[in-house]
Formats: C-alpha cells, structure tokens, sequence
C-alpha cells in the first residue's frame, strides 16, 4: 500500500495546482493548516508525521525524510521553503571501526513562523529554527538557530540580527 501510495502521488503531481496538491496531500495524511501551497517534485518519507501549518509554501523539489519510525518536522505559519530544500530527521550514532554507521537516531526538526529557507538549503536532524529567521540558499544548518537572524554558510553561522 506504500509503495501505491507514493506511486500515485507521483503520478498525479503533475496535474495538479499548489493548492490543490495540499489537498491531495491531506488525504494521505499531511497535516497542512489552511492556505498551504506546495509545488510540484517534492518528496515526503512517512507524510503523517510532517505538519505544514497556516500558510505555509512549500517550492518545487523540496524533500521531507522523516524515516519510518519517530522523526517529525513541523513548519511553522507563514514560513517559505525555497527550491530543493532538504530537511533529514535521520542519522546514525557513530558506531566502531568495523562499521562507522551505527544504530539509527531520529530526531525532529522544527521551523518557525515566518521564516525563509533559501534554495538548496539542508537542515540536519534536532534542528530548531527560530521565528523570523533566514536561512541562505546553499547553507547546511547542524545546530539550532536564534528567533529573527540571518544564516548562512557550511556549517550555517549567524551572520546578523534582523
């Protein structure tokens, strides 16, 4: 059923409008609050635990990998995700030399109201983005972000108050 779920998903993306692809998405399971657009070629990993609340956008490509046990992400109101954003709820535990990769470790991630992730940005696992934060395009978040700052670089560092 999985596997026809995202098959179908898939297919009709396509056609569909921003506004009615959150629609469609809520019948699978998405949590969106009104007034939530999402574009084409996004993908999410387990969709019930992701929650797109009040007017969010969500821009073309932008991926959701939650794993199947306990990540979440939730992005708060009025927040714009810009093209191919990634967010990965996934990790490992450093395991021993015979292999690096160790046990599984989910950890949510959390964006705030108001915020602008830019293009090609990726925000790893236990993330929190403040209110009102900037994320630049092409930035790898490793660790929390202050409410109504601007981010940028690898790793993203605070570059200034807004």
């Amino acid at each position: 059923m999985k596997k026809f779920k995202k098959y179908i998903i898939g297919f009709i993306d396509k056609f569909l409008t921003e506004n009615n692809r959150a629609k469609i998405l809520r019948k699978f399971g998405l949590k969106a609050g009104s007034g939530v657009r999402v574009r084409s070629k996004c993908f999410f990993d387990k969709i019930r635990n992701i929650e797109l609340k009040d007017n969010c956008f969500v821009n073309r490509g932008c991926q959701f990998h939650t794993g199947p046990a306990t990540g979440k992400i939730t992005i708060g109101e009025n927040t714009c995700l810009a093209m191919n954003v990634t967010m990965v709820c996934i990790s490992h535990k450093i395991g021993g030399s015979e292999k690096r990769a160790g046990e599984h470790e989910y950890l949510d991630i959390n964006i705030g109201n108001g915020c602008w992730i830019c293009a090609n940005a990726l925000i790893l696992p236990g993330v929190t983005i403040g209110d009102g934060c900037v994320v630049a395009a092409g930035s790898v978040v490793t660790s929390d972000c202050e409410p109504n700052c601007l981010y940028a670089g690898v790793p993203a560092k605070k570059i200034k108050e807004l």
